[in-house]
């Protein structure tokens, strides 16, 4: 298109935390407002960057990690596309320009600041990580990919489950006072002005709710002054087999401080089955505790693993656990999340059982059912 057109060339918008950029076909930059590129378009796929380093390319067949010296070449293009960017806009006149918010010397400036993140100042960003989160930051569910994960302690009280390895090597411990002030003030400066694009907070690591509410209430209230209030509130995973007992009225409590979703790994109804999978057999105190989070203005989540017991468990496992949501009452702000488990089941099978099961289940419930494949987990910037 000659310069003289009238019709807008090159897109951009600059917001208070970050700015997009993009100039058909295919050349496509947003970074936050320090510089740091956030996701990116070279004509051969988008790649985002996450938060702990890792540059991920998502195409047709779903998302492939680069490897340490692709990484690099990653933040050269991000580079490379500011400039080019920047080239082009020095050659569009006003009318060849949409600009969604700031003008064209705001935008200069935003890919300057790109342009000035070279490989080795995004290698030190995987220090701030490392400073910030003692443990890594490994799995959320699906509706809170875009929280803001908080430490209130790290690890897991139940590294039994034979399902999961993400834990299985890291004791429950709670962060001291003092860590835990060190650990919220990093965060913030690793989010940096990205942090007013996280509508939520995640406690972790895997059942932050194991800590009694007397040393949790008081970290939550640090939470929202130190990074803010958050619109769509707290969430956290919880094993009721191994957390202090709650009333309703503590969990009312908590709710009052902000925690609006605790997530429940029931994967089975069956009890014979959930024993095999390192869960306590006996199922009332996840349902008590599950009547009590209702009671006390707390929405529920429940994972379902699809495949558990393989082939010859089908059935049971599926007809027992659709007993127990629907004894559960799950309301329409309820989740349910079905989460295939890798290995098995042959994929078709799998496919198939996840499917039929999503059918069923959302005829047993009113609650929302999900689909939880935490494998595709990152925690991007």
């Amino acid at each position: 298109m000659s310069p003289e057109s009238p019709h807008p060339v090159l897109e951009s918008r600059q917001g208070a935390a970050d700015f997009v950029v993009q100039l058909p076909p295919g050349r496509f930059l947003r970074a936050d407002r320090t510089g740091r590129w956030i996701t990116l378009n070279d004509r051969r796929g988008f790649l985002h960057r996450t938060l702990d380093g890792q540059v991920v390319r998502r195409g047709k067949r779903g998302a492939t990690t680069l490897d340490a010296a692709a990484t690099a070449e990653a933040h050269r293009t991000a580079r490379r596309l500011a400039g080019a960017l920047a080239e082009e806009l020095g050659r569009l006149s006003d009318a060849q320009i949409h600009f969604g918010g700031g003008d064209r010397a705001g935008l200069v400036a935003c890919l300057a600041t790109v342009e000035g993140w070279t490989p080795e100042r995004h290698a030190l960003e995987v220090g701030r990580y490392l400073a910030a989160y003692p443990e890594p930051v490994t799995i959320l569910p699906p509706d809170r990919y875009r929280d803001v994960v908080v430490l209130p302690a790290v690890g897991c009280a139940n590294r039994g489950c034979t399902f999961c390895t993400l834990h299985s090597d890291r004791p429950f411990r709670p962060l001291t006072d003092d860590e835990f002030e060190q650990h919220l003030g990093r965060v913030r400066e690793l989010f940096g002005p990205l942090l007013t694009q996280r509508d939520g907070v995640f406690l972790g690591s895997a059942s932050a709710l194991t800590l009694s509410n007397a040393r949790l209430l008081p970290r939550m209230v640090r939470i929202g002054e130190v990074l803010g209030a958050r619109r769509r509130g707290i969430a956290s995973f919880h094993d009721p087999d191994l957390s202090p007992p709650r009333s309703a009225g503590d969990w009312s409590r908590l709710a009052d401080a902000g925690l609006v979703l605790a997530v429940l790994g029931l994967e089975t109804g069956d009890p014979e089955l959930r024993g095999q999978l390192g869960k306590r057999p006996d199922l009332e105190r996840l349902i008590r505790s599950a009547e009590l989070l209702a009671e006390g203005g707390i929405r529920r989540g429940l994972t379902v693993l699809i495949g558990a017991g393989g082939s010859g468990s089908i059935d049971r496992h599926r007809e027992q656990t659709l007993k127990v949501i629907e004894r559960l009452g799950l309301t329409r702000d309820d989740l349910v999340y079905l989460s295939p488990l890798a290995d098995s089941l042959p994929e078709d099978r799998l496919d198939e059982a996840a499917e039929r099961t999503r059918r069923l289940m959302r005829q047993a419930t009113a609650a929302r059912v999900v689909p939880y494949r935490f494998e595709l987990f990152r925690y991007y910037a």
